[in-house]
């Protein structure tokens, strides 16, 4: 079974996805400029494979 996990839509207005088997197979860099869209592009991420993956964030400049 494949599932895709959907982070938008590419410049041709197809949607673009991970798929989530691969990616947990592998590994991702995220890098960009400040603005860019990184913590977006996470936030997605985890928000997408929460069913089907247990996860833990860790952020360490985070305040309280």
């Amino acid at each position: 079974m494949t599932i895709a996990i959907d982070i938008g839509q590419k410049a041709n207005g197809q949607p673009a996805a991970f798929d989530l088997e691969e990616l947990l197979a592998t590994r991702l860099l995220v890098q960009g400029n400040s603005g860019s869209g990184k913590s977006h592009l996470l936030r997605r991420l985890l928000e997408q494979s929460a069913p089907w993956v247990q996860q833990c964030v860790i952020d360490p400049r985070a305040t309280s």
